[in-house]
């Protein structure tokens, strides 16, 4: 069945995004609690490949005590999460209110923004460098920089050896971000030369402090840098979400299904579930089109979508999600 030019299932289908019913499976028990993201759209986690090569900030990220947080993982339903978590939370209870669990793969793409962010400003490369070497040799070392910040982008070996050049510390406390920097790595005189740092002037770290908001969503906590909008992928879960919606709509609207429990038949969807993702086809198009583009608040995901008690006007819930 084609969707409706014009409309929301339309487009999602135009998106790449549309999940196409899926035939009543006998032997399998109705799928209970939040909807599994696609296993077509997920990577393959336990090939290496597809694996970023550990967790990027081990070894110098911090809480605001001064405790160091671990890299840890769990699997929920197969699919394997990444975390840093406040070291003494491994010790002793997780439920301490202090400590700091944090989503490891977006806060490394917000630190890897962060940096990128830093190493273009040439006013603070030149400052730098006016440091280290001598005014003719300042343009060769921000030219520099621009190699050593493409380094920090690419998913390699080459990209955790730069970034622990570069970076001293990362110390997250409430309302900041503290960054110690090497600006001797920064402009490149500690690399790109296959040297390694005897011989080179002691520079004492750079401390940058960028402000940040910090949200919870109960013990998990994720950090908004006020100022910047480091590039997101579009969450699966959001996006699978939606077109479930829409394509139960479908089937009550234009297809053979007349009540939710035939959804949930044809489906293999819990009944309960459907009346909880069924309400998100009539979502304000600019929150559908938010979280299309990856734009949503970083607190808003499937679990908490589903939980909401959604207003019918539009404008309502755009009041209720601040967007």
């Amino acid at each position: 069945m084609e969707a409706p030019a014009g409309s929301a299932a339309y487009h999602l289908t135009r998106a790449g995004c549309f999940v196409r019913p899926q035939p009543r499976l006998r032997r399998s028990p109705p799928r209970r609690g939040p909807v599994r993201a696609l296993k077509g759209q997920a990577p393959n986690r336990r090939n290496g490949s597809n694996v970023r090569h550990g967790h990027l900030l081990t070894g110098f990220l911090f809480d605001d005590t001064g405790d160091r947080l671990s890299p840890v993982f769990t699997v929920k339903d197969g699919k394997r999460y990444r975390y840093y978590i406040s070291n003494r939370l491994e010790t002793t209870t997780r439920s301490d209110p202090s400590g700091w669990r944090l989503p490891a793969d977006e806060l490394e793409r917000t630190v890897l923004h962060q940096l990128d962010t830093m190493l273009r400003d040439d006013v603070r490369l030149s400052k730098w460098a006016g440091m280290m070497v001598p005014a003719i040799l300042v343009h060769t070392a921000i030219a520099r920089a621009e190699a050593f910040r493409d380094a920090l982008q690419t998913s390699s070996p080459e990209q955790a050896k730069s970034l622990r050049r570069l970076v001293r510390a990362i110390h997250v406390k409430p309302g900041q971000m503290v960054f110690e920097v090497d600006p001797r790595a920064a402009i490149g005189e500690a690399g790109n030369t296959g040297s390694d740092d005897a011989g080179q002037p002691e520079v004492d770290p750079v401390t940058i402090s960028v402000p940040m908001t910090l949200r919870r969503r109960g013990a998990e906590a994720k950090l908004v840098l006020e100022g910047q909008s480091p590039s997101r992928k579009p969450d699966d879960g959001l996006v699978e979400a939606l077109a479930k919606a829409h394509v139960m709509l479908g089937m009550l609207t234009d297809g053979p299904a007349r009540t939710i429990a035939e959804v949930a038949n044809e489906t293999a969807v819990h009944v309960a579930d459907v009346s909880r993702i069924l309400p998100l086809a009539f979502l304000a198009p600019k929150i559908t089109d938010a979280i299309l583009r990856g734009r949503q608040p970083v607190e808003l995901t499937a679990r908490a979508l589903m939980r909401e008690d959604l207003p019918h006007l539009w404008t309502y819930q755009l009041q209720q999600f601040g967007i």
